[in-house]
């Protein structure tokens, strides 16, 4: 009778790497999915204190530069506002405000300049389309024009509505995290942060087969 082949120790630890990497990429694909793959409001100040004013910051979580000809705002199903004008970096910002007077020192200047944007501050929404695509909505307060499956609660004077990076936020990892759920994508900053087409970019999380390939590489070395 054959006896059954003793496995090796090189043979269980290939069986435990092949493991712990299908449940490691289960993760960062979860994450990866949630990521938009278009232009998004990254960052919204609805409510302004003395000295700030009203901007809405778009991100753009694409490793491509795309051009904004065809995009504008929206706060109300009556309101439209002037088509933006220029480009948006891979990865990269736009910043449109109501004023430059005013603007607090150390705020990155706007990329434009919109007067006639109003956000109401207690129950609002804004809305970026691109042709007759809505791409994307932020909504706050009570049954607002414009939001995503739940608005977000009413922010205070001066504080801002800021698109996470992931389920949990980093800084540098972009605004990019989108579940169409107002609630879930945005935190409040109590220090809003604008950032227009001159700030640094920030690329977001990995994707899945760029994990994937890390991952291998970190585990076994450069493949040749």
């Amino acid at each position: 009778m054959a006896k059954n082949k003793q496995e090796s120790t090189g043979d269980r630890f290939r069986r435990l790497t092949q493991a712990l990497t299908a449940i490691l990429l289960c993760g960062v694909s979860a994450q990866a999915a949630d990521i938009a793959d278009h232009v998004v409001i990254a960052e919204v100040l609805p409510h302004p204190a003395d000295g700030q004013a009203v901007f809405v910051e778009l991100y753009n979580p694409t490793n491509e530069e795309l051009t904004l000809d065809d995009y504008y705002l929206r706060s109300n199903l009556e309101h439209d506002y002037p088509a933006l004008s220029g480009s948006i970096p891979a990865y990269g910002f736009y910043l449109i405000a109501t004023a430059e007077e005013d603007w607090p020192d150390g705020w990155a200047d706007p990329d434009l300049t919109a007067p006639q944007l109003e956000l109401d501050p207690y129950s609002g929404g804004v809305a970026l389309l691109d042709g007759s695509d809505t791409l994307d909505m932020l909504g706050w307060g009570v049954s607002p024009y414009f939001y995503e499956t739940t608005p977000c609660n009413i922010p205070n004077q001066g504080e801002s509505f800021e698109r996470k990076s992931g389920s949990s936020h980093d800084d540098g990892e972009g605004n990019g995290y989108d579940t169409d759920n107002n609630i879930f994508d945005f935190h409040v900053r109590s220090d809003p942060e604008p950032q227009n087409t001159y700030s640094d970019t920030e690329r977001p999380p990995m994707s899945a087969d760029e994990a994937t390939w890390g991952f291998i590489k970190d585990l076994y070395g450069p493949q040749r």
